[in-house]
């Protein structure tokens, strides 16, 4: 197996980018098409592109040699839920091509995502994981997150949400 690079994402990978995030997104789509219209590449170029020139993002990327194989999208949130303000890291998207996954890949982009945590003094990561997606549940509970709240939900016109 070739050796596994994780880096930050630069311009020159944003075209690379966009096929894996809207592979992530159509997982999301096919589940939840009220909740997640169709992909729209424009806006999602915008939404990398501005992401990699934040300094309170980080877009992470994974490669398997020259193949861009994952990539995680970051955000610092400060949250003011106390009198002590807290610093998150928001997990927007994580995610790993189909056929590579089960070779540490997932884990490495978290571990990566723990360390930018620490260093930016952060107390916490956060991330939302849609109830359909039982194989990214089960990796985030490997990895050691746990619920720490539940939405639940009502549809007002039933039928129109899979799941």
């Amino acid at each position: 197996m070739e050796e596994l690079v994780l880096r930050s994402a630069v311009p020159a990978d944003l075209e690379l980018l966009l096929p894996l995030m809207r592979d992530s997104w159509n997982l999301h789509h096919d589940h939840l098409p009220d909740s997640f219209p169709p992909f729209d590449l424009t806006s999602n170029r915008l939404l990398l592109r501005a992401a990699m020139d934040r300094t309170d993002a980080l877009v992470l990327t994974a490669w398997l040699g020259e193949e861009l194989v994952g990539f995680a999208h970051l955000t610092l949130r400060q949250l003011f839920l106390s009198e002590t303000p807290q610093r998150v890291v928001s997990v927007e998207s994580l995610y790993v091509c189909p056929q590579c996954r089960g070779q540490g890949i997932g884990r490495a982009l978290m571990e990566r995502t723990q360390a930018w945590g620490t260093q930016s003094g952060a107390n916490r990561i956060e991330l939302t994981v849609w109830a359909f997606n039982e194989q990214a549940r089960h990796f985030y509970d490997q990895m050691g997150l746990r619920p720490r709240h539940t939405v639940m939900e009502l549809p007002l016109q039933p039928g129109k949400e899979k799941d």
